[in-house]
């Protein structure tokens, strides 16, 4: 049975759903609690609102995107469930999770890490699909001159350079 969650952040409601297998989606602060709950049901069949107690998946994510959200520096250690996902995207989200916090590559380096030489475009695709954002971090990737490139998190290019900004902050502390 898949569960999901929704849970306050320093800066809005998140949400997310974890399987037997571990967390399967990740929805971003940006949206109301009513919007994030409807897309979790949307994208997660046979789901069930928080199951309790909650796993200790479940309750290791809340408090590491507490932590997250609160600035403080945190290397996510969860389990993943990407079953839905195809091939490519699983190569995509594996190189991407070697992008460490504060760190920014290139479209066209993730698609060189990914096998995908030349495959910016189709890395671009895969990002926006990415169904557990934060624990893949998307956001850590940005166009080859600098710019901030798309993202398709709740909040937009707004959260993305936020989170960027964030994160380069607390880097900058240890």
């Amino acid at each position: 049975m898949i569960c999901y969650y929704l849970f306050p952040t320093a800066i809005g409601a998140a949400g997310f759903a974890v399987s037997p297998e571990g967390i399967c989606r990740v929805i971003l602060p940006g949206a109301k609690p009513a919007k994030i709950r409807q897309q979790l049901l949307a994208v997660c069949s046979e789901i069930s609102s928080g199951c309790f107690p909650p796993s200790p998946a479940a309750q290791r994510f809340v408090e590491q995107a507490e932590a997250y959200y609160q600035g403080r520096r945190v290397e996510f250690d969860l389990p993943l469930d990407l079953s839905g996902v195809s091939g490519f995207e699983a190569k995509v989200y594996r190189a991407l999770q070697k992008v460490g916090y504060g760190q920014v590559q290139s479209y066209g380096w993730l698609a060189k890490k990914a096998g995908a030489p030349g495959g910016a475009r189709a890395v671009g695709a895969a990002l926006k699909k990415n169904p557990v954002p934060l624990l893949v971090p998307c956001h850590r990737i940005v166009r080859a001159d600098g710019g901030l490139g798309g993202f398709s998190g709740s909040g937009g290019i707004k959260l993305k350079k936020w989170m960027l900004e964030l994160e380069a902050k607390a880097a900058q502390k240890t």
